[in-house]
């Protein structure tokens, strides 16, 4: 009678493990034996696509921050949403150009994303904690990126041109306001703030080129 055996070959960085199958027989003298076959070890496939060297940006990145924290206020107890949680099974709004503007500063610079779309119960969290954003986290116009310090707006504003390509974006939009913190065109603005060794970056879509209106 001949059964047979399952074993892991073993596996190490430049090659995968594979299975070897060993058959029991019966010697001339009636004792059993188990024939392994030579084990070689199988080179890792290769691959013609190239890995990204920066995080892939979507509308999904900018899911709700919430933590499930709560705070005591003198007037209530505050609880902060479950953040991930709703984003994933709840549907949510986030305006493609502001994921196309991320995408661009993530090619440059390594971009974390600190907040993006809100939802009310942890924006009103936010704002008792001291972290004053926009109203237009609600929607799906802004967000708050950490950037490393030694970027400025300077930097920023030298890429910028990159999102205009097509002819027919109206002129206004093109040409950009610079002062100290903010950065604007009629499309968006950029405001930089600089805190515990990094650069702060809070994007605020103002209009909206697909729709052709101000986005409020």
């Amino acid at each position: 009678m001949c059964s047979i055996v399952f074993c892991l070959g073993c596996s190490k960085d430049t090659s995968h493990p594979y299975l070897v199958i060993p058959e029991r027989i019966t010697s001339q003298l009636g004792i059993p034996v188990t024939l392994y076959p030579i084990s070689e070890e199988v080179p890792n496939p290769r691959y013609d696509w190239q890995c990204p060297k920066h995080h892939i940006i979507t509308k999904y990145s900018l899911h709700c921050r919430g933590h499930q924290e709560k705070l005591e206020t003198d007037d209530c107890i505050l609880y902060d949403c479950d953040g991930l949680q709703h984003s994933l099974f709840q549907e949510f709004f986030v305006f493609p150009r502001l994921v196309t503007i991320i995408r661009l500063l993530n090619t440059h610079f390594p971009c974390s994303i600190v907040e993006g779309y809100c939802c009310p119960n942890h924006l009103a969290f936010s704002s008792a904690q001291g972290n004053h954003l926009s109203k237009k986290h609600l929607i799906g116009a802004a967000a708050l990126l950490s950037l490393p310090d030694s970027i400025s707006l300077d930097h920023i504003k030298r890429i910028l041109p990159a999102l205009y390509t097509q002819k027919q974006v109206l002129p206004f939009i093109k040409e950009f306001q610079k002062s100290e913190v903010m950065l604007e065109n009629g499309e968006f603005s950029l405001k930089i703030q600089k805190m515990d060794g990094y650069s702060y970056l809070t994007i605020e879509i103002l209009y909206d080129l697909e729709n052709n209106i101000p986005v409020i």
